[in-house]
């Protein structure tokens, strides 16, 4: 009996930057490359990226940088609330529909109720 050798494909895990922004390809979301340490995106006509495609994910993502996300159309129409007062975050429990949150989520709701929606 003549046994051929299995070709096992094995990749690299990736970085935790170009990770999360793999994640928001896979939920719709555009990433976008930030300036390490900062707010600010690298390209000059950030309004207009695309969503990039998760074979130039590792690429764009290499090397030290923060990640972003490019609101409205784009993404679904992903809006962002910055609920940076407590009565934001309580007003929000009220207003606002169920949804997950990121950053500093002590402030009104927390990461724990944001897991649970």
């Amino acid at each position: 009996m003549h046994q051929q050798a299995l070709a096992i494909e094995t990749t690299a895990p990736l970085p935790p930057i170009a990770q999360a922004a793999a994640d928001l390809v896979q939920l719709g979301i555009v990433p976008l490359r930030v300036k390490h340490r900062g707010k600010a995106p690298t390209a000059n006509a950030w309004q207009q990226t695309a969503m990039p495609s998760m074979d130039d994910v590792p690429r764009q993502f290499a090397g030290q940088c923060n990640l972003g996300a490019l609101l409205g159309a784009p993404s679904a129409d992903l809006v962002d609330v910055d609920l940076d007062w407590p009565e934001a975050g309580q007003l929000a429990a009220k207003l606002l529909p169920a949804s997950w949150c990121y950053g500093w989520c002590g402030i009104g709701r927390s990461l724990k109720e944001a897991a649970t929606i």
